[in-house]
């Protein structure tokens, strides 16, 4: 069984929380993680939550959070860009031609931040492709 679970992750400089249990109602990739592992042991029973634990806390849980760092981080840059934006447009904070150079100069940045990271996790992918394309 497949569950989607929607994923908005705000920035804790902008104020925002990054965990449910602070409130905050917003989740991370690693929020999701646990969660998944959480229904993983609720689906197995009582018999096994300790080797579910186990299986969380081993290496392959820190290669998948440094797998998912990048995107974390292009998530934060642009919730970030989006609530400055935000702030422009709704009077917050008056918008002078400077503030629109340096808001267009991020979205550029930012752009430009995920397309390299796409073009990572292409070559990446095919990498691993042919890796097994040859093995097999």
């Amino acid at each position: 069984m497949t569950m989607i679970v929607p994923v908005n992750v705000v920035d804790p400089a902008l104020g925002g929380s990054t965990s449910p249990a602070l409130g905050g109602g917003q989740a991370n990739v690693f929020d999701v993680q646990a969660f998944r592992n959480s229904m993983q042991q609720a689906q197995l029973g009582d018999t096994a939550p300790q080797q579910v634990a186990a299986l969380g806390n081993n290496s392959s849980g820190e290669a998948l959070k440094n797998m998912l760092s990048p995107l974390q981080m292009l998530n934060n840059k642009g919730a970030e860009i989006g609530t400055r934006a935000n702030e422009l447009s709704s009077g917050v904070q008056e918008m002078t031609p400077s503030n629109m150079v340096m808001l267009t100069m991020e979205a550029h940045e930012f752009l430009f931040r995920a397309e390299i990271t796409a073009n990572v996790a292409n070559r990446s992918s095919d990498g691993i492709q042919q890796l097994f394309r040859q093995q097999s």
